[in-house]
């Protein structure tokens, strides 16, 4: 129960003290045995509406590897490293693929039965890029290194062994600054104004199986729900 305490603690810790586009989260259950290790790769398509004095469509390709460490039973801490690009459609703003990070934990919270479970997932990621997009005109436009928080509450089934089902609501803030200068009569006029996600409030429903009944080797699939739909998957193996 302590170690329950313990976590639960340090999540709204870490919510607090961080309320880009979020990412996979995969299910609150750690990929590896307590004391291993895990590594894994992933894809996720991420599409959310963002706002400043409009609200408009972000879209995002990532892709990303990352590491994890289970110190306890039911609970895991990972690092994620990849890059991302950026595309706001109703603009037509696009840039290519700039390096991010992020760092996490999930863990359990309360196990119901050997079948079922409640627990967390959650996320901080940033962009250590900035996006741009100039024009032949000399017009530029730029988002600034785009960061993000998500926490999801989720409940896991596992009917088997090899395979599990999660699911449950997130929470999530995501934020970054519009520049844009522009070219009027031969002089630049410079402008500036936040934006950050419409809705802070999402659902995720995804599964993690075994590849070939191989237990150490996984694969998760997982859908986020906004006003729009990201999708994703991560393989991992554990040591």
């Amino acid at each position: 129960m302590k170690k329950y305490l313990f976590l639960a603690a340090g999540l709204f810790l870490l919510t607090t003290a961080a309320a880009r586009a979020e990412s996979f989260l995969g299910p609150a259950e750690p990929v590896a045995a307590a004391g291993k290790f895990s590594f894994g790769s992933g894809y996720f398509y991420y599409d959310d509406t963002w706002k400043n004095n409009r609200s408009f469509s972000f879209q995002q390709d990532q892709i990303f590897a990352e590491g994890s460490y289970s110190p306890c039973k039911g609970m895991e801490v990972f690092l994620r490293l990849g890059g991302a690009d950026a595309r706001l459609p109703d603009s037509q703003f696009k840039d290519n693929f700039k390096p991010y990070s992020g760092i996490g934990a999930r863990g359990v919270f309360y196990t119901v039965n050997p079948q079922f479970n409640i627990g967390g997932t959650l996320y901080l990621d940033r962009v250590w890029s900035d996006f741009t997009e100039p024009s032949t005109s000399g017009d530029v436009a730029k988002l600034k290194a785009p960061w993000s928080a998500s926490f999801a509450v989720l409940g896991q089934w596992t009917p088997y062994k090899v395979f599990a089902l999660y699911g449950g609501p997130k929470f999530f803030y995501g934020a970054s600054t519009e520049e844009t200068r522009t070219l009027v009569n031969g002089v630049a006029v410079d402008s500036s104004r936040s934006i950050r996600t419409e809705s802070p409030v999402g659902g995720v429903l995804g599964t993690r199986f075994a590849i070939l009944g191989i237990d150490r080797l996984k694969l998760g699939i997982e859908l986020q729900f906004t006003d729009r739909v990201s999708v994703g998957g991560m393989a991992s193996y554990s040591f």
